[in-house]
């Protein structure tokens, strides 16, 4: 997964390294394994552009990284298999395309793990206030504006 490759780089062999999934987290990846560790990945995205809900300024910045790492981007794909070191794809029109992948690595997306806060909720009611991913994954500034308006509201 996304998490893993993250934490666990140890866990990515070889240079052609397949991303499966052309989100923010994706393109986040993506960007760190070519700029960091001198990888060549591949991001492939079913949605015809990368990160679509990402702010528009950001995303023309993380397009230009991309281009100057010369990170390949298949849109438009969607994985059809991964098997013996080869993600087979297929695009709108399904014509079916295979790429060498050392490591293939899922960035499909994310939920939000509520779990703890929901037990919290449950537990202490109105007091708690949940903030960033965990009402929203991915959106930096609605993040910042709610843990403004959480910690001015807590009691003393």
């Amino acid at each position: 997964s996304v998490l893993d490759a993250h934490r666990h780089k140890d866990m990515i062999k070889g240079e052609q390294i397949v991303i499966c999934g052309g989100g923010l987290s994706g393109c986040d990846c993506a960007l760190e394994l070519a700029m960091e560790y001198g990888k060549k990945p591949v991001i492939v995205e079913m949605m015809d552009k990368l990160a679509p809900k990402m702010i528009m300024m950001n995303r023309a910045s993380m397009q230009r990284m991309l281009k100057e790492q010369n990170i390949e981007v298949y849109t438009g794909c969607r994985v059809e298999k991964v098997e013996d070191g080869r993600v087979s794809i297929l695009d709108k029109d399904n014509n079916r395309s295979t790429l060498r992948a050392d490591t293939v690595i899922s960035a499909f997306g994310m939920r939000s793990d509520n779990l703890l806060a929901d037990a919290l909720e449950k537990k202490y009611g109105w007091r708690v206030r949940t903030v960033g991913d965990c009402n929203q994954i991915g959106r930096v500034g609605l993040a910042i504006r709610e843990g403004y308006f959480a910690g001015s509201t807590i009691d003393e």
